[in-house]
C-alpha cells in the first residue's frame, strides 16, 4: 500500500487551523543553518512556528531532517484524518438531533400510541 502524504489528502485552512491551534508547530523554512567549525551554512535545519514563536531545529545529516519531515507529514495526515471523522461524527448527531426533535413535533411524536393506531 502506497504511502499517504498531505498532498494526498488536500487539508483545508479549517483543518489546518485545527491543527495549529491544536498546539502542533507548523513547518515554516527548510534551510541551512551556520557550522562553526567551517564557517558556512551546511548544516541542515528547519524552522518551526508555533504558540512560542519560530524556532529552528538542527539536524545531524539531511537523512535526519528528511525523517524528521515524514514524521511531521504522518502526524499531519492522522490529525487531518481524525479530524475529519469527527466533523462526520459530529454532523451525523445533528442530523440525528434534528430528526428527533422533528418527530416530536409531529403527531405521532406527541402521541405514540396513535403510531401504534396506525400501523395496527
Amino acid at each position: 500500500m502506497a504511502k499517504v502524504t498531505t498532498r494526498d489528502i488536500k487539508m483545508s485552512g479549517a483543518e489546518f487551523d485545527a491543527f495549529m491551534h491544536a498546539g502542533n508547530d507548523v513547518l515554516s523554512d527548510m534551510d541551512y543553518g551556520y557550522n562553526r567549525e567551517t564557517g558556512e551554512y551546511t548544516v541542515p535545519a528547519l524552522e518551526w512556528d508555533g504558540w512560542y514563536g519560530k524556532h529552528w531545529s538542527y539536524f545531524v545529516s539531511e537523512e535526519a531532517r528528511e525523517a524528521r519531515l515524514e514524521r511531521y507529514n504522518d502526524d499531519m495526515v492522522k490529525f487531518t484524518l481524525a479530524y475529519r471523522i469527527d466533523k462526520e461524527n459530529e454532523r451525523k448527531a445533528k442530523i440525528a438531533e434534528r430528526k428527533r426533535v422533528h418527530s416530536l413535533k409531529t403527531l405521532g411524536g406527541q402521541f405514540p400510541e396513535l403510531r401504534n393506531l396506525l400501523v395496527a
